[in-house]
């Protein structure tokens, strides 16, 4: 999926300065989910820091193994194994993430559907093979899809899959909804000025020091010229922001590009290249209405942000060698071409510290994240190794 650059709004001597009146900004990133989870907040000092970010990873981690449909003992495997069985008693983070699912697919005419699983595994193995799903496996698949065979029980808190074989899939929502979760768990410790970032997914609490009335900000990757330096950026506090598209996972069988986005009624892959991000009060809704838009194309997609309150959307495909871009009430475009961090603040022993982050791409891999870079203050680091040996553990389960 498309990738997001976050620029830091303050510079480094902005940054002593906050660190003078008592708060410190700090970083920390691991790999979590297929994708790398990185979290920016300002806090009083390290050890508060240090505690409240581990903290902050257990709570991811143990999502993870709620919702994973990778792992064959997470809460979601355990009930896809119930399918067709009589009701079965869920976690609360399992109900509630399967709940404003259950709301999106409503509302986009099952456009998003958590109950893709048998269709997504078919297209997962076609991109591995380069081979186009077999039309009978397809047909059959689809007879298991579908939002209304799914039954939830909110006064016993249940969840009953209607048809033996029915499979979950919660990749087009579960990062969302775990980056709200982390900046949940960083406010329990007093901090409420967050960044965090999975992938194509961002939740942001308050804003950093000095930018009250502003926020975080935030570039959006261009679908024709994803190197480049982006063009579009928006400020944002409590908020969630979400890209979805094509960019990193897709697949080109017989001349026709196909990305990993699944539309369940079809149970065809979408063609053609497609870029939406959508921004909304919290990042679990962010994340699930950037997938249904990439199904419903641009006319039917800007229909449905338009009748849920409170949400934004920016929608681009590629056409005949041209960009189309349409949104829906999108932040204006800021010019951040002429920002250059300062880089050469100096630490408390003396020596010279590159502090201040300019800027970090992050991109989204639900399953393949070919490479997680941060480029700081001109350095560029790799995580490439970690995620490779994460890839090999999924592939082992598929």
């Amino acid at each position: 999926m498309m990738g997001f650059c976050i620029f830091a709004a303050t510079q480094c001597l902005s940054a002593l300065k906050e660190q003078k009146r008592g708060l410190r900004r700090f970083e920390f990133t691991e790999p979590h989910m297929g994708t790398m989870f990185k979290i920016v907040f300002y806090a009083s000092d390290e050890s508060s820091a240090l505690k409240a970010s581990r903290a902050a990873f257990n709570r991811i981690a143990g999502l993870d193994h709620i919702m994973s449909d990778y792992l064959p003992s997470s809460e979601l495997m355990r009930l896809s194994e119930r399918a067709g069985g009589p009701p079965t008693r869920i976690s609360d983070d399992l109900y509630g993430v399967m709940s404003t699912a259950q709301e999106i697919a409503q509302k986009s005419d099952g456009a998003f559907d958590i109950t893709i699983g048998p269709v997504v595994r078919l297209w997962r193995r076609a991109r591995r093979q380069h081979e186009l799903p077999e039309p009978a496996r397809l047909a059959q698949a689809l007879e298991l899809v579908g939002h209304e065979k799914l039954r939830l029980d909110a006064k016993a808190r249940t969840a009953q899959l209607l048809k033996p074989g029915m499979l979950l899939d919660l990749g087009g929502i579960a990062k969302g909804y775990a980056a709200d979760e982390t900046l949940r768990v960083l406010k329990g410790y007093g901090i409420d000025r967050a960044l965090v970032a999975a992938g194509g997914d961002i939740a942001v609490g308050e804003p950093p020091p000095d930018m009250e009335g502003n926020g975080w900000t935030i570039a959006v990757a261009s679908l024709d010229s994803p190197a480049q330096r982006p063009k579009r950026y928006v400020a944002l506090h409590n908020a969630g922001i979400s890209t979805s598209g094509d960019l990193e996972q897709h697949v080109e069988i017989n001349g026709t590009r196909y990305s990993h986005i699944v539309d369940p009624k079809s149970g065809r892959a979408i063609t053609g290249r497609v870029s939406v991000t959508v921004i909304a009060p919290d990042d679990t809704t962010a994340d699930a209405l950037a997938t249904a838009v990439c199904v419903l194309g641009l006319e039917r997609g800007l229909k449905l942000i338009q009748s849920i309150p409170e949400t934004r959307a920016l929608i681009c495909q590629a056409k005949n060698s041209e960009l189309q871009c349409s949104d829906w009430r999108f932040p204006a475009t800021r010019d951040q071409s002429h920002d250059s961090p300062v880089c050469d603040a100096t630490s408390e022993n003396g020596i010279p510290t590159r502090i201040m982050e300019s800027v970090v791409h992050l991109q989204r891999a639900d399953a393949y994240c070919r490479r997680c870079c941060v480029v700081a203050c001109g350095e560029r680091r790799c995580a490439k190794d970690r995620f490779l040996s994460d890839r090999r553990r999924r592939r082992s389960l598929r």
